[in-house]
């Protein structure tokens, strides 16, 4: 664990952010196989960052491996060629799993627990059963992880606002558009055909890489937020 002054974590910080400016504009103005390596790389940058600031709690413990999941994700899901939906989804929802388990022992009223818990657990079910009613004979284990992950993540993004950790919760809303995104695309190119001349073609497919403008900054946030936990 690095122990830094006030002054060390705040220049620690400004670098660290400079470094994912960096790969923010990168990821935008590169194409071909070079851009996947740019992409797991920003990831890769913001585990080690997190990693850097260990704590010896549980709080922490679960973030950072929320954090390393989400790169094992990436592996499946930027790094392949073909990608490996299923293993990257399967990561995914194990991501939010943890980022759950993180406010489970943060929260220290048991009702409030108990609360939590079973709120999340009936959410994976209305999430399995929508994605059946809407998908029909087209739902399949990815689409059902999918919707299933999404539905935990917009939960921790209620609990990190309650939390009152702005920067973590930022990021976990940068994660969700990121994934709106992502989550339109596959739909309008696997499940939901959108006309490809129509205004919400137009939307989901912008002339940049939308799903990457939301990532990184969504990892930069969180991993800042590990830093000075207490007072961020």
């Amino acid at each position: 664990m690095l122990k830094l002054t006030n002054k060390g974590r705040a220049i620690s910080i400004a670098l660290f952010s400079f470094i994912q400016l960096i790969f923010l504009i990168a990821v935008q103005i590169i194409w071909g196989d070079a851009l996947s390596i740019v992409c797991f790389s920003s990831v890769a940058t913001a585990v080690l960052f997190c990693y850097l600031f260990l704590k010896k709690d549980l709080v922490w413990l679960f973030t950072a491996l929320a954090m390393t999941f989400t790169l094992i994700a990436d592996v499946f899901l930027v790094l392949l060629s073909p990608q490996n939906q299923l293993f990257g989804m399967i990561f995914f929802f194990i991501v939010q799993l943890l980022y759950g388990a993180r406010f489970f022992v943060e929260e220290t009223n048991k009702k409030s627990k108990l609360i939590f818990v079973t709120i999340r657990a009936l959410l994976m079910a209305i999430a399995v059963a929508v994605t059946f009613i809407v998908l029909k004979d087209g739902a399949d284990l990815v689409s059902v992880l999918s919707v299933v992950y999404y539905a935990n993540l917009i939960l921790n993004i209620v609990l990190a606002i309650k939390s009152k950790n702005l920067l973590l919760s930022l990021g976990l809303i940068f994660f969700a558009l990121c994934d709106a995104f992502v989550g339109l695309q596959v739909m309008a190119s696997s499940y939901i055909p959108i006309n490809p001349s129509s205004v919400f073609h137009s939307i989901i497919y912008p002339p940049f890489n939308v799903v990457w403008l939301f990532y990184v900054p969504s990892q930069t946030l969180i991993a800042i937020s590990q830093v000075n936990r207490h007072s961020i």
